[in-house]
């Protein structure tokens, strides 16, 4: 262990639970971050599943990064970012629902006599030139060697320079506290379940898990950086994607997304990412990825460990919500702001199963799909970009017998908040783009408060055409004449 001067500080409250006493009720989901040196933090990634649809359905971040200056730098948000800020905060807190502890993540020789150390072990922290590659595994001794072999042959991935240049080169040797993850979830967390663990470790990632021990099964979804046996190995006894796979199986994990099954280390670069989900709730997950191809951001904060996911490109969410009852029910949720359209065919045998719904400034499309082993309608998904705002493809199908769809064009709240002339040009290109379907358009307003609108008296074309009625309270459903 190396030589140097320590200063014992608290960090954090305890019992743990005295970390989030400010909020106003017990959070909803627990997510994990180990390893936060990186520009893709969890805190901005995971957005409104820890802010919640109301103040009491968020969830609580804990990030692990035992780097000092960035561990500094997850707290500075908390007091706005600026050392001018002299305001007092809360401990330790990064976020009003995240915490931020200067540990590493593994096994870590920890202190099981000394009931002052809640767990708490030291390790070693291998920091090199580009610090967001230091690991608790030091640098493959002959990377650089390994890496020009492979670069001459071509028989593999080579690294770029910069990794050459600065990962592989050992900078300085540090002690860092260091925690298991069987504490954190065990004694700390008292056996709650994690939502989303995203683990960037450096090559220790496969530690990381194993340290939950006897708590793994608590791991509801991981997402692990994996690396290429076809490239050098960055860290010494650094694990391949293979054998990863090989370990997640054998820890009881299996891919979250269906359709990688076969190819998942099949990535062009040498170091990539993978989901994986505990076996037991999988069958909740089968399809989801498919299903929802825009999602960018996934966790298993449905319903008893099914899928959710965030799609910042359209500005919508998907929570699986009926996985307690063993059916594929979900909820696709567009912020107030979203703007754009969704283009819904839907088979007749279906029509029950889809629910429109506009509550509290947000459209929301529930979608039944049916029981786990036995789905009677399905979903098809997607979109396509565009200047006037996302045009979002929801089509659900019946399993039992195929025939001609019903057509519905629903228009996101977000073209309220446009000028009407400018409105005019977004509405004007969603008609003309389902004009063949011959759709019902919803708009989102009543219909008393549509004909009063700007909208209405300066969009439309839709005024000679089209016909408002009054088939939902919360829409303005414009038929054709």
């Amino acid at each position: 262990m190396p030589e140097g001067l320590f200063a014992s500080i608290q960090v954090a409250h305890w019992p743990f639970a005295l970390n989030w006493q400010h909020l106003p009720s017990q959070p909803r989901h627990f997510f994990f971050e180990i390893g936060a040196n990186n520009h893709e933090l969890e805190r901005d990634e995971l957005g409104q599943l820890l802010d919640g649809e109301d103040d009491s359905e968020g969830g609580f971040l804990l990030s692990f990064e035992p780097l000092l200056d960035k561990y500094s730098y997850l707290l500075s948000f908390s007091s706005g970012g600026g050392a001018e800020n002299n305001a007092a905060v809360n401990l330790g807190l990064q976020h009003r629902r995240g915490l931020a502890l200067p540990y590493a993540v593994g096994h870590c020789g920890e202190s099981k006599s000394d009931r002052s150390s809640k767990g708490i072990g030291a390790a070693v922290f291998h920091v090199t030139a580009l610090d967001g590659c230091s690991s608790l595994r030091p640098p493959t001794a002959d990377f650089k060697l390994q890496n020009q072999e492979i670069a001459s042959t071509g028989a593999g991935m080579s690294w770029p320079s910069w990794v050459v240049d600065r990962c592989a080169h050992l900078q300085e040797e540090r002690s860092v506290p260091c925690v298991s993850l069987a504490t954190v979830v065990g004694n700390w967390l008292g056996a709650r379940p994690i939502a989303r663990m995203k683990v960037d470790a450096q090559g220790s990632d496969l530690d990381v898990i194993k340290s939950a021990g006897e708590f793994l099964h608590r791991l509801l979804f991981i997402n692990l950086e994996v690396h290429s046996r076809l490239a050098a190995p960055l860290y010494h006894g650094q694990a391949s994607c293979d054998e990863v796979l090989l370990t997640m199986r054998n820890l009881g994990f299996v891919l979250a997304d269906a359709r990688k099954i076969g190819s998942a280390c099949n990535f062009t670069m040498p170091e990539g990412n993978l989901d994986f989900v505990r076996r037991e709730v999988w069958p909740l997950w089968r399809s989801f990825y498919k299903d929802y191809a825009y999602c960018d951001v996934f966790s298993a904060a449905g319903a008893c460990g099914g899928p959710h996911c965030i799609a910042p490109r359209i500005r919508a969410q998907v929570n699986r919500t009926g996985g307690c009852e063993g059916e594929i029910q979900d909820r696709l949720t567009f912020e107030s702001s979203a703007l754009g359209m969704v283009q819904v065919w839907v088979s007749p045998g279906c029509e029950e199963n889809l629910q429109i719904r506009l509550v509290d400034q947000h459209i929301s499309f529930w979608i039944h799909q049916g029981p786990v082993k036995g789905k009677v309608c399905s979903v098809q998904s997607g979109f396509i970009a565009s200047t006037n705002g996302p045009m979002v493809r929801l089509q659900v199908d019946d399993r039992r017998a195929m025939g001609a769809h019903k057509s519905k064009l629903v228009i996101l709240k977000g073209l309220l908040d446009q000028e009407a002339e400018k409105a005019g040009e977004s509405l004007t290109m969603y008609l003309d783009a389902s004009a063949r379907f011959d759709p019902d358009i919803y708009w989102p307003q009543p219909c008393e408060l549509l004909m009063k609108s700007a909208h209405w008296i300066h969009i439309f074309r839709v005024s000679t055409q089209f016909v408002a009625t009054n088939k939902s309270s919360e829409f303005c459903v414009l038929d054709k004449f």
